[in-house]
């Protein structure tokens, strides 16, 4: 993953949203890689197909009992597209349950 400047150093990056939304989704992309590395229980991902007003987005359900966390969001295909090759990278650990289901 690429590493953005510093916030302090670069405070007004900081300010268009649409960089700030890049940067929560390398973050959460990014913690589930690191957890999928851990020997421990797998967490568990859930993803199915949701509109939100026109747009398609992605909601994401993760939880993983060992670390006794849980989280919900929603991916843009995109970033869909990067945590398929994040479950790829781990192998068979991680269980990825994608619903094919489009939501109206």
């Amino acid at each position: 993953m690429s590493t953005l400047p510093s916030r302090n150093r670069r405070f007004d990056l900081y300010q268009d949203s649409k960089l700030r939304r890049a940067l929560d989704a390398q973050r959460l992309l990014e913690a589930i890689r690191r957890d999928m590395q851990d020997p421990v229980p797998r967490g568990t991902l859930s993803v199915r197909p949701v509109r939100i007003g026109k747009r398609l987005r992605y909601r994401l359900e993760y939880a993983n009992p060992a670390m006794s966390c849980s989280r919900i969001t929603f991916l843009t295909p995109g970033e869909l597209e990067r945590l398929h090759s994040i479950v790829g990278e781990a192998g068979d650990r991680p269980l990825l349950d994608e619903r094919q289901d489009e939501a109206s």
